[in-house]
């Protein structure tokens, strides 16, 4: 799970990031325009959270992110990944309900917990 401060190290480098046409759109495989809050007018440091879909189509540990400029120049940025703990203990439940199944693909239900 990502943070605001992901998005700070993201966001310092957003100043102008409106989107690059023709170039980039050829060049590189995804990218994704960025609307700066109302707040940004003037050059600073932004704070950014990236969304699903910038993770799905992102390489593993977020290796290939690059943040530019509208005319296409590079920016540099912090990305701050924070991560959370996992624990497994078992958790009773009252109720199943909405079981579902794909083969193949997955299994969805919800859990009244109370």
């Amino acid at each position: 799970m990502v943070s605001l401060a992901t998005v700070a190290a993201v966001a310092a480098l957003l100043i102008a990031f409106p989107l690059l046409a023709g170039a980039i759109e050829q060049e590189w495989r995804y990218y994704k325009p960025v609307a700066l809050p109302g707040s940004a007018v003037a050059p600073g440091l932004v704070e950014l959270e990236l969304d699903p879909e910038v993770y799905a189509h992102a390489a593993p540990g977020l290796g290939d992110i690059r943040v530019t400029e509208q005319q296409g120049e590079e920016q540099p940025y912090k990305l701050l990944v924070e991560s959370g703990d996992q624990r497994r203990a078992p958790v009773e439940a009252k109720e199943i309900r909405d079981l579902s199944h794909v083969a193949g693909k997955d299994t969805t239900f919800i859990l009244d917990l109370q």
